[in-house]
């Protein structure tokens, strides 16, 4: 609580420090700028941080990332925004790891899904809360990560499990050039179009072009 209590005031006084042109937007950004980031995220027992997405109760990977990645750029004034964001990308990472075919994530094994009766080629974890195959899930904590280096020269993130997550996401993308040949399947039942995939779960016929499928 403390920890929060001191990055809401740096973040408010930043805020103060970079006025803008006008009153209204002004206290926009001098609420705005702590609130995003020390409402939504909260520290795990392993020390990395989950980002609560703002339209359902889970860390969608691709949002959590851009939630944060305005941040990245204040890390050489507020310091303290480093372990924050550095736990952000280890929570995504992780997740990845969990299952690289899940698009949003539980803080805890709680079981808890969007649908419980949506059907996959793979067991759903109690910790995944959606099992939508999305490129950008996968590419998200990589775009956190290239901004973090470039923002801080800190090369400590690329650790081991960050070069086996990304060898993880290599694989699937490169599984997912050849669908056709994928075990990756989705079906969810009474729902709109958009909200499944064709096929009996596998999706429209394609041609295989090198391009990598995206389920979502």
């Amino acid at each position: 609580m403390e920890e929060k209590s001191a990055l809401a005031t740096a973040l408010t006084e930043y805020a103060e420090a970079h006025p803008l042109p006008d009153t209204a937007t002004q206290t926009m950004f001098r609420t705005l700028l702590p609130d995003a980031l020390v409402k939504a995220t909260r520290r795990q027992p392993d020390g990395t941080y989950f980002v609560a997405t703002g339209d359902i109760p889970a860390m969608w990977l691709r949002d959590a990332t851009f939630q944060v990645l305005p941040y990245v750029q204040l890390i050489k004034d507020i310091p303290d925004l480093k372990p924050i964001l550095e736990g952000v990308l280890r929570r995504e990472l992780a997740f990845v790891r969990l299952d690289p075919y899940a698009n949003a994530f539980n803080e805890t094994a709680s079981g808890a899904h969007w649908r419980a009766d949506d059907e996959s080629d793979r067991p759903m974890s109690p910790q995944v809360w959606e099992q939508k195959f999305e490129i950008d899930t996968l590419c998200a904590p990589l775009l956190l990560a290239v901004n973090l280096y470039a923002e801080t020269g800190d090369a400590s993130i690329f650790d081991i499990d960050f070069w086996a997550t990304f060898t993880l996401i290599l694989t699937i993308f490169e599984q997912e050039q050849h669908h056709e040949r994928s075990p990756y399947f989705f079906r969810r039942s009474d729902t709109d179009e958009n909200d499944t995939l064709l096929n009996n779960g596998i999706g429209a016929p394609i041609g295989e072009t090198g391009l990598i499928w995206d389920g979502f």
